[in-house]
């Protein structure tokens, strides 16, 4: 497994884990390294867990990484910021561990003060969310989240899918949502890099323990991710262009959070 030199966050593997409850596909290993329990606890004690590609099956890289790099190159303009490409997509979660999609709706954050209204954001297509790599970082991430909050899987759990390109030409920059530290509503949420090519910037930092970021990292090869609780603070610094030519930075949020009523956008609640 590759390591960082991040002081503040432990890296102790954790006791083999192989009590897997969710039905699989043939081809996944939910957490071949048996680290899932330990990153839960680095976010309880740290407010913040590292991940990469030690974290999934090297096979299941090697084979599935660049066919979701390329899908990346599809994803179309976030109708609300010029800078960036989205897909978005919501699942639930249920009881037995199935993966549901959900009625596509608007999406919206009650942080993201630029734009505070639903944002009608494309749908991310199946064969990009069912693609064996990210259902198993999907998955990855809800198995961590049964260890963080446990009490959050007595019933269906929402699992929320954001593919991100950041853009950026000449010099032009591109900003993260909201472009300012801020906290997220979700139990827990996954932020893994796909790829970046020719370009600057984007840092990530995170506040533990205090209203300050106080520890950042830069993340600069493929699965390399972060996990935080809805207590960290966090954000991410602007992206450049390296050389003045086009660039770009390809990311996939996964998060995770209660399954309640009115919380599925104002169409899903419309239409249902």
């Amino acid at each position: 497994m590759a390591t960082t030199p991040q002081k503040s966050v432990s890296h102790e593997l954790a006791h083999e884990d192989t009590a897997v409850v969710m039905p699989l596909h043939p081809t996944l290993t939910v957490d071949p390294g048996g680290m899932a329990q330990q990153l839960a606890r680095n976010v309880e004690v740290f407010g913040a867990a590292l991940t990469d590609t030690g974290h999934y099956d090297r096979h299941l890289v090697d084979r599935e990484l660049s066919s979701v790099q390329k899908a990346y190159d599809n994803i179309p303009s976030d109708p609300n910021a010029h800078d960036k490409r989205r897909w978005f997509t919501s699942l639930s979660r249920s009881c037995r561990g199935e993966l549901t999609p959900l009625p596509h709706f608007s999406f919206s954050q009650a942080v993201n003060t630029e734009n505070p209204g639903p944002r009608d954001i494309k749908q991310m297509p199946d064969d990009l969310r069912l693609n064996p790599l990210v259902e198993a970082m999907t998955r990855y991430t809800v198995r961590v989240a049964e260890y963080f909050v446990p009490e959050l899987f007595d019933d269906a759990v929402r699992v929320d899918l954001h593919a991100i390109r950041y853009q950026v030409h000449g010099a032009f920059l591109a900003l993260s949502t909201p472009p300012f530290a801020h906290r997220d509503s979700e139990e827990v949420v996954h932020v893994i890099l796909i790829d970046r090519k020719n370009v600057i910037g984007g840092l990530n930092y995170v506040g533990v323990g205090s209203r300050q970021c106080n520890i950042g990292f830069e993340m600069n090869e493929p699965l390399r991710g972060f996990m935080i609780s809805n207590t960290t603070l966090h954000g991410v610094s602007p992206l450049l262009s390296a050389d003045g030519g086009a660039g770009y930075r390809d990311i996939l949020v996964v998060t995770v959070q209660k399954l309640a009523d009115g919380a599925l956008g104002r169409k899903y609640d419309q239409a249902n």
